[in-house]
């Protein structure tokens, strides 16, 4: 009887150290998935983040084609064909309309907004070519938001062709 008692002794013995083993897994499993939560919570935040300020350079953009048109609408010849073609200019909205400007500003501390007119040239069948006729009431628009991401400027841009139509 005595041998008996002292086998079970030992198994009892056996199963503490054991379940101390079991207590190190499971906390090492724990601990992995929590670290592992907390990576992919701090990337989808991070590029989060980075996907705003892509759609607002985005909207921007947007914004800063709708203002040159705004200008066209007022006067073609006094908003847009005194601009130098290949010049850098910004927008400024000063109350009333939109009006170009050569001096840089940021919008909300965070983006620049720039945009260059290009002349339009026609083919002699009238279509837009690299050479050919210089086409006087259209002009190629290209707008450029500029931002910082990480001390790395990051440039997004939208390009479209305005032309006279109220002949003004």
């Amino acid at each position: 009887m005595s041998k008996m008692k002292i086998s079970k002794i030992k198994k009892v013995e056996n199963k503490k150290g054991i379940g101390l083993v079991e207590m190190m897994v499971g906390l090492s499993v724990f601990i992995f998935i929590v670290l592992s939560f907390i990576i992919s919570f701090n990337y989808f935040i991070k590029n989060s983040i980075l996907g705003t300020k892509t759609v607002q350079a985005y909207f921007l953009a947007e914004e800063g084609i709708e203002a040159i048109k705004s200008m066209r609408n007022n006067s073609w010849t006094v908003n847009i064909n005194q601009l130098v073609s290949g010049q850098e200019y910004y927008l400024h909205f000063n109350g009333n309309y939109w009006e170009s400007t050569t001096t840089q500003s940021t919008i909300d501390g965070v983006f620049t907004r720039k945009f260059i007119l290009e002349n339009i040239y026609r083919d002699t069948n009238g279509d837009i070519s690299s050479s050919g006729v210089l086409d006087s009431g259209s002009k190629k628009i290209n707008v450029f938001i500029l931002y910082n991401i990480n001390e790395v400027v990051v440039t997004k841009n939208l390009s479209t062709i305005i032309t006279n139509i109220f002949g003004n």
